[in-house]
């Protein structure tokens, strides 16, 4: 099994054109450091979902718009990364 680490930040230039992450957002993925694009599964969306209802500092940056850094630990399948964390 291959766990991988990945990095992922949202930068300023693109901010405008990225689909905003809401409160009501079910569907996720990250940009790796070499610029690809993977989702996550439904049970890490979940997961997600969960850690950002319970974080007040991404609630607040998300309603703001403001970039949300994250450092997530997933095994990758394709395009898909099954998630182990996301802090």
């Amino acid at each position: 099994m291959t766990t991988t680490k990945n990095e992922s930040s949202h930068s300023e230039a693109n901010r405008d054109a990225d689909c905003p992450i809401t409160s009501s957002t079910t569907s996720f993925g990250l940009m790796t450091s070499d610029g690809r694009y993977m989702r996550f599964d439904e049970p890490s969306n979940t997961r997600v979902v969960e850690t950002v209802k319970s974080n007040r500092e991404w609630n607040r940056d998300m309603s703001d718009r403001k970039p949300v850094r994250v450092r997530v630990v997933g095994t990758p399948n394709g395009d898909v990364v099954v998630m182990e964390s996301i802090r």
